[in-house]
């Protein structure tokens, strides 16, 4: 090979070492592979073969021949006549192989080639399955959290609030009949005591689990809240609301929180007038909005207040999200509003 042909053949891999590093998930990384294997080397067709949990079978997860995908081989299976299998390992861990079938002679530069793209794409996949067997991780998490939630809610709806609930009305019914002279000021302060309490268990089963979404779903608690929330605070607002559909526990609680919160950030900081609030799905996200005409901010300044208070409230509204797969942007400009969109996708959370 020439120095032309050795120069096209470094800028090519320079541009395959860009693709795989700018693939977002596992099966997009894969089909960015299969496609620079064609950019590199003459062939007929090419394949990324990964082994199953077992380690004893070879899965096709992507091939520029569609109709392989899912197609199954031992491990120890021989690749057919005029096939050259690269075998994908990243460390002393095997994780699968490329099959590349040659439509003429490889030169050694090529081959050479080759074989670095086995490396790095080697080494791209064992982070994207890491990162894949995280975001399962923190979703088993998430999900376990939600349902303790759910059931530590349900025991105080069901148990405690009822007891608290008639131990307040027998004291009140004691109180009253009980001439204000000799009440005192214990009996006065036990139903004092008791009416807090309640008031307290109440904010912790809402805390814990808002019963509006268990009665409403999402989009109707969430509308309801929106319209509490503009009737204590007098905006004028406005709202496209669309049913999104089941979603698992987990992902309904923290987009309800998320958006709980930017609204109640609207009503206690922003002095509004307006309000816009979106919810609405498409084939493939659940995007939200939360839009406000009031004093707004500069978006450097709450990240420097959170690092002085320790609070961290917006970042903590778009690590949530993230933990879903989704996004968060905050918009804002001071005397000009500020913006608050979600997208997250549905195929992460659909329940």
């Amino acid at each position: 090979m020439g120095t032309d042909g050795t120069r096209e053949l470094l800028g090519s891999l320079r541009a395959v070492f860009r693709r795989i590093a700018s693939a977002t998930d596992l099966d997009q990384l894969l089909d960015a592979v299969v496609e620079a294997v064609r950019d590199v080397v003459p062939c007929d067709a090419a394949t990324v073969l990964l082994l199953d949990a077992s380690g004893d079978t070879l899965i096709v997860r992507a091939s520029s021949e569609r109709t392989q995908l899912g197609a199954r081989l031992r491990r120890d299976a021989e690749p057919e006549e005029g096939t050259l299998r690269l075998p994908l390992a990243a460390g002393a861990s095997t994780l699968g192989a490329i099959d590349v079938r040659l439509s003429s002679e490889l030169s050694e530069e090529r081959g050479e080639a080759l074989r670095i793209l086995a490396d790095q794409a080697a080494s791209a996949i064992e982070r994207a399955e890491l990162y894949v067997n995280l975001q399962h991780f923190t979703e088993q998490l998430m999900s376990a959290d939600e349902e303790q939630r759910r059931r530590l809610a349900r025991d105080l709806h069901d148990g405690i609030a009822p007891i608290l609930v008639s131990a307040y009305q027998h004291l009140q019914m004691l109180y009253a009949n009980t001439p204000p002279e000799q009440r005192g000021d214990r009996l006065e302060k036990s139903v004092q005591h008791l009416r807090k309490a309640i008031q307290e268990t109440r904010g912790l089963i809402a805390g814990l689990r808002p019963a509006t979404l268990d009665d409403l779903g999402l989009a109707g608690a969430l509308s309801a809240e929106a319209q509490e929330m503009a009737k204590d605070a007098g905006w004028e607002l406005a709202t496209e609301v669309d049913d999104p559909g089941p979603l698992s526990l987990e992902a309904e609680a923290t987009i309800f929180r998320v958006l709980h919160e930017a609204l109640e950030n609207v009503k206690t900081h922003a002095a509004a007038q307006r309000v816009r609030f979106v919810l609405r799905s498409s084939d493939d996200d659940l995007v939200a909005v939360v839009a406000d005409d009031g004093r707004g901010f500069l978006t450097t300044d709450w990240l420097q207040a959170g690092a002085r208070t320790g609070h961290f409230g917006l970042l903590g509204m778009r690590e949530r999200i993230s933990l879903l797969g989704g996004d968060c942007r905050i918009t804002s400009r001071p005397g000009a509003g500020t913006e608050i969109r979600i997208r997250v996708p549905l195929k992460r959370i659909r329940g």
